[in-house]
């Protein structure tokens, strides 16, 4: 083979390399599974996401207006290929003040890692400013920055005309009147924006607000796209509702508490120590040895409807409490149990006999057979929790 056939040789597989890494890349596994788009009812433009990861909330851009969006020559309506929402969203042309805000409504008490849906241009030092809205026209009460740091290589050639989830920051929302609503304001320290793609936010509820999130949240409609998957956030960027959600919740539904009147049973492969009867009174604890999984059935003599329910930890040993809770029901003229709502591996308590509370529904659930699975840390390899809550 000539020196000539070699390099050419060399290179081909070289770009063979790059292809199949990029094609790596691009078919992650782990992407999570868009599951449904459903349209908050009464709301301007705001749906719930549906993922195997988490129940979102998204805003589409395109039903909102700012300065300048009037003007076809500074901002468009374009349509995009991996487009959440499936239609069309807003490309900046060329503007010199930028300004896009959005109003989220239908948002339960808890924590959100919020997300920018955006492609083609790096925004230089992105600001958001939060407001909660108030109803009966009262106007809104200005909550504070969120201060992202600078991603440099978000986008590229690579990249164009794709659009990406990156993180921006995190909230806490916390009202007495759900749900409840917010605007995000968003600016940026560039002098002029030019191709820019921006479709809205994604709000990703969390329990976890210590730990820096990913950087990009994976959707498998944005597999196009050539990124670092894998990234972490630098840190968690807070915008602060509340100083204690947890303690918001409790004052909410302070005299909400519901009786539990029924048969509750519990599975697992462990020993039991005490038994699942002591989650519906508060003497003692279901603690279980020789296995991290547990299940909880409850048979209730009547139906109740609730909105939240809550956990209190145990009495001693914290390495036996659940870093996993899933909660399903079984609803009337059905014959199975739905998940409606998971706490995924970031469940803390932070002291013995701590109550957290946690919003399910702001309707209300409306059932008389309720599964709760726990899952603790498999290296402990027991398990316990004091009593189970349900609030109307």
């Amino acid at each position: 083979m000539s020196e000539e056939e070699l390099k050419n040789s060399e290179q081909s597989n070289q770009n063979n390399s790059e292809s199949q890494e990029t094609q790596k890349v691009r078919e992650r596994p782990d992407l999570n599974k868009l599951l449904y788009l459903q349209y908050v009812d009464g709301s301007r433009s705001t749906f719930r996401v549906g993922t195997e990861d988490a129940s979102c909330l998204a805003v589409a851009a395109s039903s909102f207006t700012w300065s300048h969006t009037d003007n076809p020559e500074y901002w468009a309506l374009e349509e995009i290929e991996n487009s959440l929402f499936k239609s069309a969203l807003y490309r900046c042309k060329y503007v010199w003040w930028f300004n896009p805000e959005l109003v989220v409504e239908g948002i339960l008490t808890g924590a959100y890692h919020i997300y920018i849906r955006h492609g083609n241009t790096y925004l230089s030092s992105p600001k958001i400013k939060v407001y909660q809205v108030k109803g009966d026209d009262q106007g809104q009460d200005f909550k504070g920055w969120i201060h992202p740091f600078r991603e440099e290589t978000v986008f590229g050639e690579e990249n164009k005309e794709i659009l990406v989830n990156t993180y921006a920051g995190t909230i806490y929302v916390s009202a007495q009147e759900l749900p409840s609503t917010i605007k995000l304001q968003m600016f940026s320290s560039d002098q002029c924006i030019q191709n820019y793609l921006f479709e809205g936010f994604l709000l990703v509820p969390t329990l976890d607000i210590e730990t820096p999130p990913s950087y990009f949240y994976p959707l498998d409609i944005d597999s196009g796209a050539n990124v670092d998957w894998e990234r972490k956030a630098q840190a968690v960027y807070m915008a602060s509702f509340s100083t204690d959600p947890n303690q918001a919740l409790i004052e909410q539904f302070e005299d909400k508490q519901i009786k539990i009147v029924g048969h509750i049973r519990g599975e697992t492969s462990g020993h039991t120590h005490e038994g699942p009867e002591n989650l519906l009174q508060s003497e003692s604890k279901w603690c279980v040895t020789n296995a991290h999984h547990a299940t909880a059935f409850i048979d209730l003599d009547e139906e109740i409807s609730f909105r939240a329910f809550g956990l209190i930890s145990g009495n001693d040993c914290p390495e036996r409490d659940p870093k996993q809770v899933v909660l399903s029901v079984i609803f009337n003229g059905d014959d199975e149990y739905r998940n409606i709502f998971i706490i995924h591996s970031h469940l803390k308590f932070d002291q013995r006999n701590e109550k957290r509370l946690f919003m399910v529904s702001n309707e209300g659930i409306k059932t008389r057979h309720i599964k709760i699975e726990f899952k603790s840390d498999h290296e402990v390899n027991q398990f316990q929790i004091s009593e189970v809550l349900f609030f109307k």
